[in-house]
């Protein structure tokens, strides 16, 4: 005789999926972060499928990642050994939110049973421990298989769910429910498979049209049970036709339990956080950041999500940076690849602190904001010749190759008498003139024994520059022999 119980029970939580403060922020256990809205639902996550041999009757299902407040559990279950009196199937959590009798039941011919159970406006911040233990007078030891979902949001508060359908046959290989039609909204239907099995591996159970087996077929040990989980998102608009279908490998006695179940439309990405990195979910986003004391080291592959200190600050590493810090303070030795972010104030009249060479190091400002600006190069010279007459003769050498001497002032006198100079780079026996411009000028010095003329200094508001890597000479004539000094910087 075929046995079909189906029992239905409204939530009493009148709870909104998550609190919200303002735009692209929710509340996941009192404390607000940033979130994103979406059109269409999905599932935040689920499984892993769990099954007990026959010689219990507890099953306990936990997700991989932590559950967020206000989110909704389900827990899809098959199993044997169906009494039709004095049998119960309750379910419970780590958590203690509330878990109403199945919102769907089933139960075939030979006592193979599948059902829903569903948890509203959960407490979530753990990775939530679900338990389905069977126990009246008449049960037995069972096989039992279940799958765990946690869903976007709440449904809404006045009925965790929005249609109910069963179905239950003694042998065929097309498991369904009665087709329903949910109300206008977006929603995700859940359907449970549990079907006979004449061994281990047989009947393999197959996703109806448009439907995902989440869990694949489960068959538990020592049990004749094939057990599998779908889901299927609906958003047709204003309402849809949906049955729970299924196919066997095998014709075989079966049972199938569906609910329709309202989501929030754009819902927001709450998203539980990760106890440690796990293998990735497909089309899934992740918490704006992860605390943790100690920075886990993640697989290839697998899901990550912003690290976070314990104020909620994300922490940002600079590619090659091995973990690091990104910054440092004045005058210490830097991480790799720092970033030296603000400038060193100082007061009037005072002077900045002498740095080590591979100390990190700021500019400086004054105390209204001015910047400290050095004209020229930290990398200054001065050299001198004396008695150069119609030989050239080297006063600077040659700096490396892409910087070039900057010539700021001269200071020339001639022994015995004013005579003329001119200054050329390159080669001091064959060099270019560069000073005076005009390659036939020459400058003149006066003489250095007079008491009445002073020495010939000039000084270039505008830097003469040398052609890079190239040295600088002093060239007289044939009287009164050249006796200067030059200064100026090296740079690019």
């Amino acid at each position: 005789m075929k046995k079909t119980f189906v029992l239905l029970l409204f939530l009493m939580a009148a709870s909104v999926a998550f609190g919200q403060q303002g735009p692209g922020e929710c509340n996941v256990n009192g404390t607000w972060f940033e979130c994103w809205g979406v059109n269409s639902p999905y599932l935040v996550q689920s499984g892993p499928a769990v099954s007990t041999n026959a010689t219990t009757k507890t099953v306990t299902a936990t997700f991989n990642r932590l559950t967020a407040r206000g989110n909704t559990l389900a827990l899809a279950c098959g199993g044997t050994q169906y009494q039709t009196s004095n049998w119960t199937a309750t379910v419970t959590d780590t958590q203690n939110n509330y878990w109403p009798s199945a919102a769907e039941f089933a139960v075939n011919s030979t006592t193979q049973w599948a059902g829903i159970w569903i948890a509203q406006s959960t407490v979530g911040g753990t990775a939530d421990a679900i338990t389905l233990t069977v126990s009246g007078s008449n049960t037995t030891n069972q096989s039992i298989s279940c799958y765990p979902y946690e869903l976007p949001g709440s449904s809404f508060p006045a009925a965790p769910i929005d249609q109910i359908s069963v179905g239950n046959n003694s042998g065929s290989t097309t498991p369904s429910t009665a087709s329903v039609t949910t109300s206008p909204g977006i929603e995700v239907a859940l359907t449970a498979i549990a079907a006979h099995a004449t061994s281990g591996s047989s009947p393999s159970i197959a996703a109806g049209n448009f439907w995902t087996l989440d869990s694949s077929t489960v068959f538990p040990a020592s049990g004749s049970l094939a057990f599998g989980s779908e889901s299927l998102f609906l958003t047709s608009s204003p309402t849809s036709s949906v049955a729970g279908t299924a196919t066997l490998s095998a014709s075989n006695a079966w049972a199938v339990a569906m609910v329709t179940i309202p989501v929030m439309k754009n819902a927001m990405h709450v998203f539980g956080g990760q106890t440690t990195n796990s293998t990735a979910i497909s089309g899934l986003g992740v918490l704006p950041c992860y605390y943790n004391s100690s920075l886990p080291t993640l697989t290839s592959g697998n899901s990550a999500y912003v690290a976070c200190d314990i104020n909620g600050r994300p922490l940002v590493n600079i590619f090659g940076n091995s973990g690091a810090a990104v910054d440092a303070e004045n005058n210490t030795s830097p991480p790799a690849n720092v970033l030296a972010v603000g400038m060193t104030a100082l007061a009037t009249g005072s002077n900045p602190t002498s740095f080590t060479t591979t100390d990190i190091a700021r500019p400086s400002m004054d105390l209204g904001g001015a910047i400290f600006v050095r004209a020229g190069s930290p990398n200054t010279f001065d050299c001198g010749v004396t008695g150069v007459g119609t030989t050239a003769t080297q006063c600077q050498s040659a700096p490396a190759s892409g910087f070039s001497l900057y010539v700021t002032d001269i200071t020339a006198c001639a022994a015995g008498g004013a005579n003329s100079f001119k200054l050329q780079y390159g080669s001091c026996t064959s060099g270019t003139q560069f000073f005076p411009a005009a390659a036939s000028a020459t400058y003149t010095a006066p003489n250095c024994s007079s008491t009445t003329v002073q020495l010939t200094h000039i000084s270039f508001n505008t830097p003469l520059k040398v052609p890079a890597a190239n040295a600088l000479c002093v060239l007289g004539n044939a009287t009164n022999t050249i006796t200067a000094d030059i200064g100026g910087f090296i740079a690019p």
